[in-house]
Formats: C-alpha cells, sequence, structure tokens
C-alpha cells in the first residue's frame, strides 16, 4: 500500500511511494530491503500507454464492473485518452480493452478506496499473468513490440527472456496475491494531516518473507521483482476504516 509511513534511507519517514519519487526504483529497492528485509534485486517500470497496449495485445480482460465504478473508469479512460477515449456504457460483466482496464485499476475514490484499488490491481495482474501463459509462442514479438519501447528495467535481456520461458513452464499454476500492510499489522492514523498506514514492520517483514519463499522452498536470498507504474497521477487518499481488504 502506498500510504504505508515507513523510514526512506537519506530522507525522513515518508509514505513508500515518496521513496520512488526521491530516487527512482534503486531508492524503492533498497527502501524495502531496509523496511522488509527483501533483497529486490530487478525491476520493471511500465507506463499507461504499454499498459493499454499489453491488454489490447492479449486481447482485453473480463471482468464485472461495478454499477458505482463505471463513472469513474469513464473519468480516467478521457484523461489518458482524450479525443481516442472508448467508454463503458453501464456496469456489468463484460471485457475491458486497454483504455478501459486501465482506468479500472486507477479508481480509489469510490467503494472501499484505496484497499478495493489494490484489489483490483491484483485481480488485473493475475489474469493478465494467465493470459500471456496461454498465448502462442508466435505472438510474443507482438507482445514485446507493444512493451518493450514503454518500460525501464534492469534485467538483462537474456534474463528477461528466461523468465519469460519460466513462466511458460508454470502452465495453469495458481497466481498467489498478498497486501502489505497484511490485515491486522498494522493501523490507520494521521501524520502532519496526512492519512497513512503505520505498520508493524516486524510483523510485516516476516508474513512477507513467508508468502514468498515458503511454499516454493527457495532461499531467502532469491531475487524478487518488483513491478511499479512510473507515470501514475494519483493523489492522497482519504482516511479508510481500519484493517479492510
Amino acid at each position: 500500500m502506498r500510504d504505508m509511513y515507513v523510514p526512506i534511507p537519506g530522507y525522513k519517514p515518508h509514505k513508500i511511494n515518496a521513496a520512488f519519487t526521491l530516487g527512482g526504483p534503486e531508492l524503492l529497492m533498497k527502501t524495502l530491503y531496509e523496511v522488509f528485509q527483501v533483497n529486490v534485486q530487478y525491476y520493471v517500470c511500465i507506463d499507461f500507454n504499454a499498459f493499454q497496449d499489453v491488454i489490447d495485445t492479449l486481447g482485453g480482460i473480463e471482468v464485472e464492473v461495478k454499477d458505482y465504478e463505471v463513472n469513474e473508469i469513464n473519468k480516467y479512460i478521457k484523461e489518458v485518452n482524450g479525443k481516442n477515449s472508448t467508454l463503458l456504457s453501464g456496469p456489468g460483466y463484460q471485457k475491458l480493452n486497454g483504455q478501459q482496464a486501465l482506468s479500472y485499476c486507477r479508481i480509489r475514490k469510490v467503494g472501499n478506496g484505496d484497499y478495493e484499488r489494490t484489489e483490483r490491481q491484483r485481480m488485473v495482474l493475475g489474469l493478465l499473468i494467465d493470459k500471456a501463459r496461454n498465448i502462442s509462442m508466435f505472438k510474443l514479438p507482438e507482445v514485446a513490440k507493444a512493451v518493450l519501447p514503454y518500460i525501464k528495467t534492469n534485467i538483462p535481456t537474456t534474463k528477461l527472456m528466461n523468465i519469460g520461458y519460466t513462466a511458460y513452464k508454470f502452465g495453469n499454476t495458481p497466481v498467489e496475491k498478498a497486501r502489505v500492510p497484511f490485515d491486522y499489522t498494522f493501523e490507520e492514523t494521521y501524520v502532519n494531516g496526512m492519512s497513512i498506514l503505520l505498520p508493524d514492520f516486524q510483523k510485516n517483514a516476516i508474513m512477507l518473507e513467508k508468502f514468498l519463499y515458503s511454499t516454493s522452498g527457495a532461499a531467502s536470498y532469491a531475487p524478487v521483482y518488483m513491478v511499479n507504474n512510473y507515470h501514475s497521477q494519483d493523489k492522497p487518499i482519504d482516511k479508510r476504516g481500519k484493517n479492510h481488504q
């Protein structure tokens, strides 16, 4: 959660997303290591345009759009795409194109605020992974062409290809998801008039390590891949109920 209030190396404590603003992915990786003892070695940053193109290339995603989400989705579609917007006509189970799926992920002022937004984001990423694992090998160059111009990463090209091959080997293995801070490991409060989540760092570090490594039996020094949207223009959120998903 971006509202976690954490110590940032070389700076005053702030919301964790400030680390990326202050020092890019390198400082964010360092912050994650200092706070949660997670040794993130690689990162991928993808902008809004690439996110839309990837979803369109994969044929869209199917989700259940709630009635209170429609206007918010259309608002964000127009914000990013202007006159080229393809708006939703109503709620219900439907296939979203890239514009609509990106905007679906950005909703935060309705429902359960940022908790529900991150839940949408985890769901959409899971759907994208499932789609990517089932596409033809012959379609991969098309996907790469849509994505590569819009990403920033420190992953060597050869390793990037190996990651893609490894994803295929997993087949239809379910995608496991988690939210940090975990339930009942934080409190909502204010600092300098700013709404924040104050986590129990030790509890979250233990639970995060268990989530990342215990099921696979991987060593605790295994590389972790961080995905971040570096063109996000989202603003601070309002106060929300405690310990909600």
